[in-house]
């Protein structure tokens, strides 16, 4: 285990996955960060970009793509990472959380069925 200086021990794998979201962050966020603020456009390819790194998927669990546990930590390194390049793309990871969470852990076969895949391969977004 590592510890960062947040105080949060996290493992190596969690420290790769941190470093990926940083990269793409860094390096496709935050250069278009104030354009991004400025539209009233929804930022649909980075929120793609950010489900084809899993970041999504890391409360829906393994049926979706997502790990055999929910990845708590995960998570908060992947809106860490995300808010430091743009604060409101970080914003919209909360509610792709909340939602895969609820649904992977108590939703129906059918609302698991039909929602969980589209929502994180970023194809859609719920509220």
């Amino acid at each position: 285990m590592t510890e960062e200086t947040s105080g949060v021990r996290t493992t190596e794998d969690q420290e790769d996955f941190r470093h990926a979201v940083r990269k793409l962050a860094r390096d496709e966020f935050a250069p278009g960060y104030l354009a991004r603020a400025r539209t009233p456009e929804f930022p649909w390819a980075e929120l793609r970009k950010m489900a084809a790194l899993g970041v999504l998927s890391l409360l829906a669990g393994e049926e979706h793509g997502g790990p055999e546990q929910p990845e708590y930590i995960a998570a908060g390194l992947a809106c860490e990472e995300v808010g430091y390049a743009d604060f409101n793309l970080a914003n919209a990871l909360i509610p792709p959380y909340i939602v895969t969470f609820i649904l992977s852990e108590f939703g129906s076969r059918e609302l698991r069925r039909r929602w969980l895949p589209r929502i994180v391969e970023g194809e859609t977004f719920v509220a």
